[in-house]
């Protein structure tokens, strides 16, 4: 099944397919944690929380659910993009206790510790294999440079971000020997 992905910057034309029409948003925080390796050296951190299935790194997120019965009839991707911006100023902070709280659960880094992007908020529209329905997601973005102080509950690995490391993984889309998600790429074309 085709998925749609976009920013506000490149927003998706046409209409979204009939059957394609979300049934929930996923509105997902997900987290950029930094640490200083040495002068002048960063890294980014990685994790694989659900190493039983997908088994990939992927950056550490948290998600709010919300059942979507906003939808019907023919709508555009920026009509999609506006009711999901809605949806998520009305819920924030649920969002902001919900989303934000896994990640701190995942990482040990005090939630409070994070600091939203919003320039890099990005969507996409997915059928859910877990979950057997298509899922709008709203990709918000949270920095935290606290990343010595993580205490993490899942399996992490540490990403230099040195030009050589990075074009490693982006060829191979491998990382000691796992898959990296695709949401990583973007993120470390912005933080280099």
């Amino acid at each position: 099944m085709k998925e749609y992905n976009w920013s506000k910057k490149t927003l998706e034309a046409g209409l979204v397919p009939q059957e394609s029409l979300p049934k929930r948003i996923a509105l997902t925080a997900t987290g950029i944690v930094l640490k200083n390796a040495s002068e002048n050296k960063k890294e980014l951190l990685v994790c694989n929380p659900h190493p039983d299935t997908w088994n990939s790194w992927m950056l550490p997120y948290g998600s709010l659910i919300i059942e979507a019965n906003l939808i019907e009839g023919a709508i555009t991707f920026e009509e999609l993009t506006k009711s999901i911006e809605k949806l998520c100023q009305e819920n924030f902070p649920k969002y902001e206790s919900s989303a934000l709280m896994q990640i701190q659960n995942m990482t040990g880094i005090n939630s409070s510790e994070f600091v939203l992007n919003g320039d890099l908020t990005n969507f996409s529209l997915k059928y859910s294999q877990s979950a057997n329905v298509w899922t709008a997601y709203c990709f918000m973005y949270h920095v935290s440079t606290n990343g010595n102080e993580i205490k993490p509950t899942v399996q992490t690995h540490w990403l230099p971000l040195d030009t050589n490391s990075i074009n490693e993984v982006k060829s191979t889309k491998m990382l000691s020997n796992l898959k990296v998600a695709e949401n990583i790429f973007p993120i470390l074309d912005t933080i280099i």
